[in-house]
């Protein structure tokens, strides 16, 4: 990893550029990525999930997949927010031609853009309230709570098993995330939002203990971007008991969490959702609109 930190400026950047390049240049793709403008294109991602390959396909792909999948969740683990939904795909199929290709799209993406580099900055209250203001959010009290950390939530119900992303940002970026698969077939795309919500309370717990215990100042509830209007009435207590007793222990954890000031869960529209890309394929300027709040690039 390379640490650069800017005192003037009041920034520190984290990237792994010289990683990134030698990892592609170990498949070759560091001289044809000039087309791997978006780590994750649909076709590529429907490809690999649907792939059935027979023994022979597995074991031809076998090592150079398990090296590549690897990489690949190093990275996105570490530094690189934007290929972690690529980086669940992959790691989550069986090995194929089709997940071979789609590691060596997202290697060539990385190679494209490995001088990125995640940024936090001193000046996060501006940030985040710009933030505020850009996503359509409402942090409930006219932006004066800004510079409190925040969250944003997104799960993908059009797999068969849900997909939830969450993105925990402070000081201009994201500083924690996590793309994971539902262990079960989700009924409605309300309760795979519900479950997704659950699952990112339980992390930001933990980020909010260790921000604590190093001194820093959680007092008040922090904000929990969701785009689905059936999970915010689930939380809100405003849906009906009849259609939800299957989630209700879900919708009682995220309930007392948010009664005891912990976590309030804020509307967003979708489109404006940070954590869009986080479970689906996204392409074009929205792709580079999350990237560049995820990252915090100016």
């Amino acid at each position: 990893m390379d640490i650069v930190q800017d005192l003037e400026a009041r920034t520190v950047s984290v990237s792994q550029e010289r990683y990134i390049l030698d990892a592609t240049r170990r498949f070759d793709v560091h001289v044809e990525n000039a087309w791997a403008d978006i780590p994750v294109p649909a076709p590529l991602a429907k490809a690999c999930r649907d792939a059935c390959p027979a023994d022979v396909e597995r074991e031809q792909y076998a090592d150079s997949c398990r090296i590549m999948g690897g990489i690949i969740v190093h990275v996105a683990s570490t530094t690189r927010p934007d290929v972690a939904v690529g980086a669940q795909i992959v790691s989550s199929a069986p090995p194929s031609a089709a997940r071979h290709a789609l590691s060596r799209r997202i290697l060539g993406y990385l190679a494209r853009t490995a001088a990125l580099r995640i940024t936090y900055r001193g000046d996060a209250s501006s940030e985040l309230q710009l933030a505020f203001s850009s996503m359509g959010g409402d942090d409930g009290d006219g932006g004066r709570r800004a510079a409190q950390p925040w969250m944003a939530v997104d799960a993908d119900h059009a797999t068969d098993k849900s997909c939830t992303g969450w993105l925990f940002f402070l000081a201009g970026a994201a500083v924690a995330w996590a793309v994971r698969a539902q262990p079960l077939p989700s009924l409605s795309s309300t309760e795979a939002e519900l479950y997704g919500l659950s699952t990112a309370v339980c992390d930001l717990l933990i980020v909010i203990n260790f921000l604590e215990e190093v001194g820093f100042d959680v007092s008040t509830a922090v904000p929990i971007f969701c785009d689905s209007r059936g999970a915010r009435l689930l939380v809100a207590d405003c849906a009906a008991p009849a259609r939800t007793r299957h989630i209700h222990r879900r919708w009682y954890f995220i309930r007392y969490y948010k009664d005891a000031n912990r976590l309030k869960v804020t509307e967003i529209k979708g489109a404006n959702n940070p954590a869009n890309f986080m479970t689906k394929p996204v392409g074009g300027a929205a792709f580079a609109r999350d990237r560049s709040r995820a990252m915090g690039m100016r």
